[in-house]
């Protein structure tokens, strides 16, 4: 999966991601590429940026493109505090 920053950068490499309902986190690799294990439909995410919390979401029609699927870009955007 790729992901992508509000301004359409990749995310950096090394970047946490949080996916919910699983307990460890995952780690964005060279541009902005994310392995998720065991999505499940509307999987939400977040993205532990530099410059802040960056949410994305998983719609469930995405899911439907076969057993290891490359998806993305997918845009995420900052966390309004």
């Amino acid at each position: 999966m790729l992901f992508r920053s509000e301004d359409g950068t990749p995310v950096a490499a090394g970047t946490t991601v949080e996916i919910q309902g699983q307990k460890d986190p995952t780690f964005a690799g060279f541009g902005g590429e994310v392995f998720i294990n065991n999505l499940i439909s509307m999987t939400r995410l977040v993205v532990k940026a530099g410059s802040g919390d960056c949410l994305a979401e998983i719609e469930p029609d995405v899911l439907d493109a076969g057993p290891l699927p490359r998806l993305g870009p997918i845009r995420c955007t900052m966390k309004r505090m």
